[in-house]
């Protein structure tokens, strides 16, 4: 630490996932449960296919990633969603969340 106390931090987001390169890809196809789980960083890694299917139907992709992926489907509140939702409505942004 360099001497900072932790009232200077203002926003902290920790995040775990598969790093591409780093860790070993998962195996997918290998069993239903995998799949189900796993499918998503295939398809985020595909390039501008993945924006058009999800371009229009941002709901869809970001609520069900919200559902499936959180401790429990309503962990993360509807008004939460939202906001990513409509943020994702900007194709900039949406590239950039794949």
């Amino acid at each position: 630490m360099s001497g900072r106390t932790s009232s200077q931090v203002t926003r902290l987001v920790v995040g775990e996932a598969v790093l591409p390169g780093f860790s070993p890809s998962p195996p997918l196809m290998s069993d239903a449960a995998t799949n189900e789980f796993l499918w998503h960083f295939a398809f985020n890694r595909l390039t501008d296919i993945n924006e058009r299917m999800v371009a229009g139907r941002e709901e869809i992709y970001t609520g069900h990633q919200f559902a499936s992926k959180a401790a429990t489907p309503d962990a993360i509140p509807q008004h939460a969603v939202d906001v990513y939702v409509d943020a994702l409505r900007d194709p900039a942004a949406l590239r950039a969340n794949f």
